[in-house]
C-alpha cells in the first residue's frame, strides 16, 4: 500500500467516524427529547392522579356527608309519621268520645238545648287540655254546627269547614 492509499484509507475513515459521531451525537439528543418528553409526560400523569385522587376523596366525603343527612332526614320522616299516628289515635279517641256523647245526649228525650250546649263546652275543653302547642289540626279549625234530631232537640257536631255538610263521626 502506498502513501496515497493510505492516506485516503485514514480520511474515508476520519469521515465515517466524524459521520458516526454526528449521528450518535443527533441520536442522543433525539434520546434527551425523547427522554424530557417522558418525564414530562409521567409528571403530568402524576399530576392528574393526585388531582384525582383528591378529587375521589372529596367525593368520597361528599358522599359520606349526603348519606349522614338522608339518614338523619329518614329518622326525622319516622318520627313524625310516629307522632302523627300517636295524634291520630288521639284524634280518634276524641271523636269516638264525642260520637258516643252526643247519641247518649240525643237519647234523652228530657235533655234541652243548653246542656248540649254546656256538654260540647266540655268537650272543647278536653279536647283543647288533650292537644299539643304543635299540633297540625287546631280547634278553630272545625266549627261547631248543630243539626235537628227533632224540631225540638238540636244536636251539636263538629265539622269540617273544608265540608261543611259531613259532620266528623266516627
Amino acid at each position: 500500500m502506498t502513501q496515497q492509499q493510505l492516506a485516503d484509507t485514514e480520511t474515508s475513515f476520519n469521515q465515517r467516524l466524524t459521520a458516526q459521531q454526528v449521528r450518535h451525537k443527533q441520536e442522543l439528543t433525539r434520546e434527551q427529547e425523547r427522554v424530557k418528553r417522558t418525564e414530562k409526560l409521567l409528571k403530568e400523569e402524576h399530576e392528574r392522579g393526585n388531582s384525582l385522587l383528591t378529587r375521589v376523596k372529596d367525593l368520597e366525603v361528599q358522599n359520606s356527608s349526603l348519606r349522614s343527612q338522608i339518614s338523619e332526614g329518614a329518622l326525622k320522616r319516622q318520627s313524625y309519621l310516629d307522632n302523627s299516628y300517636k295524634k291520630s289515635a288521639e284524634i280518634r279517641e276524641l271523636r269516638g268520645l264525642v260520637g258516643d256523647s252526643f247519641n247518649s245526649l240525643a237519647k234523652d228525650p228530657a235533655v234541652d238545648s243548653s246542656i248540649l250546649q254546656h256538654e260540647a263546652g266540655k268537650l272543647d275543653r278536653s279536647y283543647r287540655g288533650r292537644a299539643s302547642p304543635d299540633r297540625s289540626i287546631s280547634p278553630s279549625r272545625y266549627s261547631p254546627r248543630l243539626r235537628h234530631t227533632s224540631p225540638e232537640r238540636p244536636v251539636r257536631l263538629l265539622t269540617s269547614p273544608k265540608n261543611s255538610s259531613t259532620p266528623i263521626r266516627r
